[in-house]
């Protein structure tokens, strides 16, 4: 992203397919999008699963009770809005397709290294609108995203990862109370899949998950990140798999 040049910077998961003309649909669309509202700095599109049904891709912030309330619904519903908006302007995009304005990254800054994945779209949303930028919605302008989280196997090194991410972001943004609640019940977590656990890696992953949060207890999230990666090392590739999670 620092080595970029345009007026434009596009965020693209590698497991996107777009059909030939997107880029010009969505410099276009960006372009009116500013002549209709100078504040606009974060675009994002409408996502599809393979199968062409439409995915979600907007959402509220987070914050300690609806993450806590959000736990019943389906892993496809628990970060983004129930019902899909149509266009206009959303709290958060979702980072896997981002058509971001350069001068809204020169103000806000990149993506924060303090995430290894997840969250840091949404933190990067939360900041731009902190500084006065707005992030929109356009869901005239689709691609496919192949592989979304809801619809893959998660064995628990990814489980972790979304639980380091979800640490580090209310580390940023929840207030200190929140923040040692959400370790509570983390640990608690911990507890009872680590007792269940029947082979070593997830015994071993439970186990990273407690220092993790050890470590965001002593707000040391340079150390988090270090054992996050050093599970990931040791354990076979957690984002390989394209099958939907029961």
């Amino acid at each position: 992203m620092r080595l970029s040049r345009g007026e434009w910077i596009l965020l693209l998961n590698p497991d996107m397919t777009a059909l030939p003309g997107f880029l010009e649909a969505a410099c276009a669309a960006g372009e009116r999008l500013v002549a209709e509202d100078p504040r606009a700095g974060i675009l994002g599109f409408g996502l599809l699963d393979s199968d062409g049904q439409a995915q979600s891709s907007t959402g509220p912030f987070p914050t300690l009770w609806s993450t806590l309330a959000r736990l019943g619904l389906s892993r496809a519903r628990r970060k983004y809005h129930l019902s899909q908006p149509g266009r206009g302007m959303v709290p958060w995009a979702s980072g896997c397709c981002l058509l971001i304005r350069r001068d809204c990254l020169k103000d806000i800054g990149v993506l924060d290294p303090d995430f290894f994945l997840y969250y840091e779209d949404v933190d990067l949303c939360r900041r731009a609108w902190a500084k006065g930028w707005a992030v929109w919605h356009e869901p005239a302008v689709t691609l496919t995203h192949h592989c979304p989280l809801h619809l893959r196997e998660v064995p628990a090194p990814l489980r972790v990862v979304t639980r380091h991410a979800l640490l580090v972001y209310g580390h940023k943004h929840w207030p200190a109370w929140h923040n040692r609640m959400l370790r509570m019940v983390i640990r608690a977590e911990i507890f009872w899949r680590h007792r269940w656990a029947t082979d070593l890696r997830s015994q071993a992953s439970w186990k990273a998950l407690d220092s993790i949060v050890s470590a965001m207890a002593r707000a040391d999230l340079a150390k988090a990140r270090a054992i996050l990666e050093a599970l990931l090392e040791l354990s076979t590739n957690p984002y390989s798999k394209n099958v939907r999670a029961a």
